[in-house]
């Protein structure tokens, strides 16, 4: 499996965010040698498991021709992408009829992604949908927290 992870910026949303909630996330059983530092290259910011899957990491602060010309399994975007890295990252989707997601909350209001990306997965007239979390269904936060 071949995928990629795409998040806002380098120090913040890779560094700070991605990078660290996938070391909790990843049992070391699929790690290489139970371990994050064998499996994560700094330099190439890939993750390869035990079993030869992988995903590199990139950020929005890339030109688009880093994300060109490679085919992939499945896309996380971490955040709202740029439409045109959006775009870019789900062409390489076609040949392996690959998965996207996108974790985000919609700080900049009615962007591209709620014409192109919501309305049609609340209307299902895409072969995808749309889930929606609220605060106070979050079970890491507590009540003082949500007010």
């Amino acid at each position: 499996i071949r995928g990629r992870a795409v998040t806002v910026d380098l120090v913040q949303g890779l560094e700070k965010i991605m990078l660290p909630m996938m070391s909790q996330l990843v049992p070391p059983s699929e790690l290489i040698n139970g371990s994050w530092e064998d499996s994560y290259d700094k330099a190439l910011r890939t993750l390869t498991l035990a079993n030869k899957s992988w995903i590199e990491f990139m950020t929005y602060e890339q030109d688009i021709e880093k994300f060109a010309g490679t085919s992939r399994h499945f896309t996380w975007f971490d955040e709202e992408p740029p439409k045109y890295i959006w775009d870019e990252c789900r062409a390489r989707l076609i040949d392996t009829n690959g998965e996207w997601w996108i974790t985000m909350t919609p700080v900049e209001g009615l962007t591209w992604t709620f014409k192109d990306v919501y309305q049609p997965g609340i209307a299902g007239t895409l072969d995808y949908f749309v889930i929606e979390i609220e605060m106070d269904e979050n079970p890491h936060l507590g009540k003082s927290e949500i007010e």
